[in-house]
């Protein structure tokens, strides 16, 4: 009887590319433990410093084996098949790596600014309002003493900002979601009712 499980990543990949449906889900299982493998590696690396989430770097190394099978070639110049993992690893290495660097800016003792760049002079948009006001009024605003904001929800509030999600931040703070969102949510209604 034929078994899929015995085929090589190139083979699967051939079939997958010719619509198997079960070799796709074979290549995708097989490369999900490389990904868990690889990430591990990857969070034991950074975890002591950053908020990362090794369900967040398995994830794009499934992401990567997606981008592998669109622009891998099967066959080398010489004829011979090469090698997937390699090619795969390369792409989810980097990907893992563009997340990681993403995050350089968070640290879990304090989550502490080390790396970030914001763009002091872009412009915010305030979706209920028209005009604009720069990053640098922002963040003058929320770590202004009299406004009674606690350290916790600024560096909060900045770190949305730069465009941490949600859900990120209430990893990194081991907070609720609803309660992520209501500090942000108090400290956007303020700003709109104090620079607008």
């Amino acid at each position: 009887m034929f078994s899929y499980y015995y085929l090589t990543d190139v083979e699967l990949l051939r079939l997958y590319r010719d619509g198997d449906n079960f070799a796709q889900q074979v290549l995708m299982q097989r490369y999900r433990i490389f990904s868990i493998s690889l990430a591990k590696d990857l969070w034991v690396q950074f975890n002591k410093q950053y908020c990362i989430e090794i369900s967040d770097l398995v994830s794009i190394g499934i992401m990567a084996l997606h981008i592998a099978t669109i622009s891998y070639k099967t066959q080398s110049e010489n004829g011979y098949d090469t090698p997937l993992y390699p090619y795969w690893k390369e792409i989810a290495i980097h990907e893992m790596h563009e997340y990681i660097r993403q995050f350089s800016a968070i640290r879990q003792d304090g989550l502490v600014f080390i790396n970030a760049t914001p763009s002091i002079d872009a412009e915010l948009k305030f979706s209920s309002m028209d005009e604009e006001i720069t990053e640098a009024e922002v963040i003058d605003f929320v770590t202004n003493p009299k406004n009674g904001y606690s350290k916790r929800d600024q560096k909060i509030f900045i770190l949305f900002l730069q465009g941490i999600r949600y859900s990120e931040l209430a990893t990194c703070f081991h907070l609720s979601f609803p309660t992520v969102k209501r500090i942000i949510n108090r400290i956007r209604s303020d700003i709109i009712k104090e620079l607008f």
